[in-house]
């Protein structure tokens, strides 16, 4: 994963400043910052665009990835979740017919 971050930094640039030369706005720029938007090829186009840096160049910027490959080792998490989740809903349901029965006796 690209680090933006550091990135602008060395360029002294605010958020805001970044944003505007990019045309995206500083509420985007944070959220790729704290990788809540991925880095899309339009942004390192535009990068190329603004600053003449070649795509590679920037992959120096690297940092490391929150997840390097999920694979199967979250997929059991992601499981076990859903079956939780499903389990409070059935139970849900169950006490929403229990009162409905109620209401209608």
């Amino acid at each position: 994963m690209i680090d933006v971050k550091k990135f602008r930094k060395e360029k002294k640039l605010t958020q805001v400043a970044f944003g505007k030369l990019m045309g995206y706005t500083h509420a985007y720029i944070s959220n790729v910052e704290n990788r809540k938007e991925p880095v899309t090829d339009n942004f390192l186009d535009r990068l190329h665009e603004v600053f003449g840096i070649e795509v590679e160049e920037f992959k120096s910027y690297n940092q490391k990835p929150v997840i390097d490959d999920p694979g199967e080792e979250y997929l059991p998490k992601w499981k076990e979740k859903y079956y939780e989740l499903l389990e409070k809903y059935n139970h849900c349901l169950e006490e929403k017919e229990a009162l409905s029965k109620k209401l209608a006796d």
